[in-house]
């Protein structure tokens, strides 16, 4: 599979551009992370697209790659959500290194800012590329409790 990103995203970029993207590994960091919230009776699907301007953090020659991430969360009652979120890394020239991730989660808000959450998290990334040098996969699958507190 090329690494080049397809055509219709460089026009979605226009409005999403940054300067430098994310592996595999901090993008599935983040995905875990942001389980997100929701409210009795509401949900949101958005797509956001980060484009890399310059070289990559890491990868020569990789200016124009590219992270698409699709994030939706769901209330299935009140103070209760499911956060899902898949996403595709694209990176120019090292088509090696393109992936997917994905993570599936639930929360529970209470009164006082709180929130609590679980979530599961995954990657087709290659073990090979994705291992430190202690042999560990950086960027297997896990699952993660999450607790914040609004400011």
């Amino acid at each position: 599979m090329s690494s080049r990103v397809p055509a219709f995203l460089h026009r979605l970029s226009a409005t999403a551009r940054i300067r430098g993207a994310h592996s595999c590994t901090a993008q599935a960091l983040f995905a875990l992370l942001g389980t997100g919230s929701a409210h009795a009776g509401s949900s949101s699907l958005r797509a956001k697209y980060a484009l890399a301007t310059t070289n990559q953090f890491g990868y020569v020659d990789s200016h124009g790659s590219g992270y698409l991430d699709l994030p939706a969360t769901q209330a299935i009652a009140p103070g209760r959500g499911l956060a899902a979120h898949v996403g595709r890394q694209w990176i120019e020239g090292n088509d090696a290194f393109a992936c997917s991730d994905w993570k599936l989660g639930v929360t529970r808000n209470f009164d006082h800012g709180a929130s609590l959450g679980l979530a599961w998290s995954g990657t087709d990334a290659d073990d090979a590329l994705y291992t430190n040098l202690h042999g560990r996969r950086i960027a297997r699958g896990t699952v993660a409790p999450t607790l914040a507190q609004a400011s």
